[in-house]
């Protein structure tokens, strides 16, 4: 039977590659995109496997009307991952309580309901894998400019006690912490510099991130639950 994904941050990069591998293991995507993306758009067209939907989750109208779409029966989601994120850059002493609220309204949030909206149809279909894409940079405290992203993908790691009895179900949650990636959003220099640092010396491509959030969020994974994983080349 052909089962169903819903992945959030599917306009990403790191969302694209995921969206691609789980068309190319024959499942249906259901892609929670920012805004129109070409990527993704052209995708949609190639393959009716893949439905696309936009909400800006910055916005709370928008939050509701995503939490509804969960909700309200239509669709029976196998797994989620949830890779929604803003990542602003504002120095550490500069931070104030609206840009903690901004990252966490996207970043945290609608995970945070996700899981809780559809942890009770998996439990009664007695199967779900839930797959939390943090950043390596919580092992850190964040980079310079970088504390509330990296706060908010810190919370998003919490995963709920109840989750533990949710494996006696065959529903799996565990976070996939993932390490500095060739994005488009990333600097080229900055790359190449901060790769210095990774044991591996090289930065993680997409499609190897993508990797593991299938391996995790899928029924190839029999038996890991409630674990952080990392991608991250060593660090």
């Amino acid at each position: 039977m052909t089962k169903t994904v819903l992945i959030t941050g599917a306009g990403s990069d790191i969302g694209i590659a995921a969206v691609i591998e789980y068309l190319k293991h024959n499942w249906v995507v259901i892609a929670i995109c920012h805004k129109p993306n070409m990527v993704i758009d052209s995708l949609q067209k190639s393959n009716n496997r893949l439905y696309v939907h936009y909400y800006d989750f910055s916005k709370g109208d928008e939050r509701l009307k995503y939490y509804n779409l969960l909700g309200d029966g239509s669709l029976n989601i196998d797994a989620v991952v949830l890779l929604a994120a803003t990542r602003n850059s504002i120095p550490y002493h500069d931070v104030t309580e609206s840009d903690l609220t901004q990252h966490l309204e996207i970043n945290l949030f609608p995970s945070i309901f996700t899981i809780q909206i559809v942890g009770k149809k998996m439990r009664d279909n007695s199967f779900g894998r839930i797959v939390f894409g943090s950043s390596i940079g919580v092992k850190f405290g964040g980079g310079t400019d970088t504390f509330c992203y990296s706060l908010s993908k810190h919370a998003g790691e919490f995963i709920p006690a109840e989750a533990r009895t949710w494996a006696a179900k065959n529903v799996f949650c565990n976070v996939v912490r993932i390490g500095i990636t060739n994005t488009r959003v990333m600097d080229k220099q900055y790359l190449t510099e901060r790769a210095k640092l990774v044991p591996v010396l090289r930065v993680a491509e997409p499609e190897e991130v993508a990797k593991t959030i299938f391996f995790l969020g899928s029924d190839n994974n029999t038996f890991i639950t409630e674990q952080i994983i990392a991608v991250s080349g060593g660090e």
